[in-house]
Order: structure tokens, then sequence, then C-alpha cells
């Protein structure tokens, strides 16, 4: 059997639409690596292309994470942008090959438009908003310290939720215009996994909007997740790949021929929801972190120690000499201890009381690291 070109030799029996639509072109559902552009082109073009450059742009943003060292949370503050710009690429690259499931004259239907532009437009506002805060070394998630930031993180919050939608609005066309030529199995498992995208991305997405993953200890390496619980991010990540996940096993079921490939199906869905489950009890376990408007907490913590010759206060703060120890005049001019807080005068302590609404657009309310090398240094 040849996998490149697999689809079956008689149209089987359509379970999952109530009618029949205009008479679909089949498409491969695997083709060869060499040949995905051209076969993305096919099925939709505005989002292949569109994917195409978001993958293009990730040279740029690795580039910028070689040559820049500004750090939030722990991390290169151009990590996030180019994970961004993958997941959507991703989801562009994927609703473009669903698209080529529609009749032909679907594709060009109204109700495709507004799926290719709803996705195009909420994810470019997305990226270029984490794009331009990774710029100035501030966070974009969790950064509702003023009026200015708390409306462009609502922005997101609606950028993110108008994305997973597009999915099951997808997911209606192709129950309403199925392609009778594609193993049921497979179509079973696009439209589950095109729904589960928006349930589950989009419902743990707006609790972890509202709760701040731990800060410290031990991460997953380039995601960053805490190995310690309390963080929602991993479920997040889970549900938002429905959509890739459950159609690949569909498509496995239907290449090998197992017997009652739907019943397969059923079963994979329910396994998936339940680890999506446990990673959602997992992340909720640990004590809440709440978003911290005011950023007083993260201030709290560095003023209570001043590293050797480096001044990690923000920008703004720079224009106020920094308060020396007792004992810095002792040690000669220049010099900066690593002393407790308890030895610094009382004019940093109301230094930082009052620029703790600003500082935290360079923070991020989202608790940054408690070690002031975790900041993003001055610009």
């Amino acid at each position: 059997m040849n996998l490149l070109n697999l689809t079956t030799s008689a149209p089987t029996t359509n379970h999952l639409a109530p009618r029949a639509s205009v008479a679909p072109v089949s498409r491969p559902l695997l083709v060869a690596a060499r040949d995905w552009p051209r076969e993305l082109l096919a099925r939709e073009p505005r989002l292949a292309i569109y994917g195409a450059l978001l993958l293009v742009l990730l040279a740029p943003l690795a580039l910028a994470w070689g040559v820049d060292d500004r750090v939030l949370r722990g991390a290169n503050v151009w990590l996030k942008p180019m994970k961004f710009a993958g997941a959507i690429a991703l989801l562009a690259l994927t609703t473009a090959w669903f698209v080529g499931h529609l009749p032909v004259l679907q594709r060009s239907a109204r109700s495709i438009d507004r799926i290719v532009w709803l996705l195009i437009g909420a994810g470019s506002f997305e990226l270029a908003y984490i794009v331009f805060q990774a710029g100035l070394g501030e966070a974009s998630h969790y950064n509702v310290g003023d009026a200015w930031h708390a409306a462009m993180y609502s922005l997101m919050g609606l950028g993110a939720v108008t994305l997973t939608a597009t999915q099951p609005m997808l997911a209606w066309q192709l129950y309403r215009h199925p392609d009778p030529s594609l193993p049921v199995a497979y179509r079973q498992a696009v439209l589950i996994g095109l729904v589960l995208t928006f349930v589950l991305g989009a419902g743990v997405g707006g609790v972890l909007s509202a709760r701040q993953p731990p800060d410290g200890g031990a991460t997953l390496p380039f995601f960053g997740w805490a190995l310690k619980g309390g963080d929602l991010r991993p479920a997040h990540f889970l549900g938002i790949h429905a959509e890739q996940v459950l159609p690949l096993f569909g498509f496995a079921v239907a290449s090998l021929h197992l017997k009652g490939p739907q019943r397969w199906v059923g079963l994979a869905t329910a396994f998936y929801v339940a680890v999506f489950a446990f990673l959602v009890t997992w992340g909720l376990s640990a004590s809440d972190h709440p978003v911290d408007p005011a950023g007083l907490a993260d201030l709290e913590r560095r003023a209570q120690y001043r590293h050797p010759g480096t001044d990690h206060r923000h920008p703004r703060q720079r224009g106020h000499p920094a308060p020396a120890s007792p004992g810095d005049s002792a040690r000669g001019p220049g010099h900066r201890g690593c002393e407790p807080a308890s030895a610094a005068s009382a004019t940093e302590a109301t230094l930082a009381t009052s620029e703790s609404a600003r500082d935290v657009n360079t923070i991020g309310t989202f608790a940054p690291s408690t070690s002031p090398a975790h900041s993003a240094p001055p610009m």
C-alpha cells in the first residue's frame, strides 16, 4: 500500500454528516516532504503563505536571541516570540491542510474566508505585541501594571480565544461538507481534534491567564515549565495541539486497517482528555499564584539584596543615585557589596515603594525571578 497517496478505493458510508455536498476532489492524506509547500498552497494559499512567513520570521528572532542577553523570568526575552511564531505557524498550516478536505467550491466560500482572516488577524496581533514587548525588554503576558498594558493583555486574551475559535468553525464546515473518500476514522479524529483545541485549549487558557506559574525551581528545557507542579502551561499545550495529535492517530488507525477504527479513535480521545485532566489537576496542585498587578512582592524581594558592580534598577529609576550601604565608603568608591536590605538606607525603601507601579512594566506582573540577574538589564 502506498502511504503517500492514502485514500479509500471506494467511498465509505458517511456517518458524520447530515447530507452530501458538492463532489470533492480528494487530496492525498500524506505527501512527501518535498511536496508539502505545493500541497499546502493548493489547499489554502493564504494560510500556507502566512505560515511560511512566520517560519521565516524565526530566523531573525533566533538571531536576536543570540545577540541579546536580556532575560525575563530567567528566559531570554526573545524566546517567547520564537515559541509563539512557531505555534501560530503550525496552527495556520494545520488549518490550511484541513481546508483542503473541503469541496473545491466550498474552499472559496465566505465561511472559509472568515476563518482565514480571523486566524491571520488575531495571530498577527498577538505576535506583533509579543515581539514589541520583547524589544522593550518588558513582559507581554501578565503585565497589567497600568491601563495601557492591562488593556493590551485583555486584547491578547480576546485574540487567543479568536485563534482557537476558528477551529470549531472549520470543524462545522467539514461536518457539513464531508469528503466521503476519506477514511471515516480519520474524519472523526479531525472533527474531534478541532473541537477539543477550542474546548480544552481556550478553557484552560482562561484559567491560566489569571494564574501565574511558579517562579524558580527545576524547569523543562526550552519550554520553561515548572517540574514541581502548579503550572498549567503543559495542560494548555496539550489542549491546543489536539488538532494535530488526534488526526495523526486517526490516520494511523486508517492506514493500519485496525478493526473498529472509530472505536480506536474514541478510546484515544478518552485517553487524551484523561491526560489533559491530570495535567490540569497537577497544574492546580501547588499554592495559587495570582497575577500581581502592582509588582510589590517582586520589588520587596529585589530590595533584599544588592549585587556588586551592577545597577539592576528600572531605567526610570536610574536617575536616582543608588544608595550606598554603611560599609561601602570603607571599601572605596564605586564598590557595591552584597548586603541584605537591613543594611540599606531608608531612601532605597522609599524609592522602591514610590516606583512600584511603574517598575512593573519592565519586570512584568507575572512575578519575575527573585534574582536581579533575571530582570531585564538597563537598555
